[in-house]
């Protein structure tokens, strides 16, 4: 398979269970809250667009490691947060959706928890992944050294 394929096959995988997260996470806390959606399939597609969106802004590291850490987390949770909120403020005010009082305060905690949760997960693994690799470089340099 080409690096590019393997590249959209990892990404696709990585976009599904955070989906998957993301509706299990929804449902569970309906069911313990007691708070029924009234607009289940509009709300899950806007979850699978973010699931796209979060993965992509996240998956972006690769391009911006020669950037520090923090600031480079910070921004992609500004992008991740700017758009979602950009793109719900442009429905509101084309009138494709109507947003509640506290609606936008909703939006936040809906995007930012599962986002930190995602992106920790992303960099644990991420740095994880970087270890073993180093760990391999080392032990075969060792190797060719006897």
């Amino acid at each position: 398979m080409k690096p590019g394929k393997e590249k959209i096959k990892s990404y696709l995988k990585t976009v599904c269970v955070v989906y998957t997260c993301l509706v299990l996470g929804k449902v569970i806390l309906e069911n313990v809250t007691g708070r029924l959606d009234g607009s289940y399939g509009t709300n899950f597609l806007i979850m699978f667009l973010i699931a796209c969106l979060a993965t992509a802004v996240l998956d972006s590291y690769g391009k911006l490691q020669e950037f520090p850490l923090i600031p480079v987390i910070i921004g992609q949770y500004l992008v991740v947060i700017g758009l979602v909120l950009g793109c719900v403020f442009l429905a509101d005010r084309l009138g494709l959706t109507e947003i509640t009082k506290s609606g936008y305060l909703d939006l936040f905690f809906s995007v930012t928890v599962p986002y930190v949760i995602g992106a920790i997960v992303y960099y644990v693994s991420f740095f994880q992944e970087i270890r073993k690799a180093n760990r391999m470089i080392r032990e075969m340099q060792y190797t060719k050294q006897r």
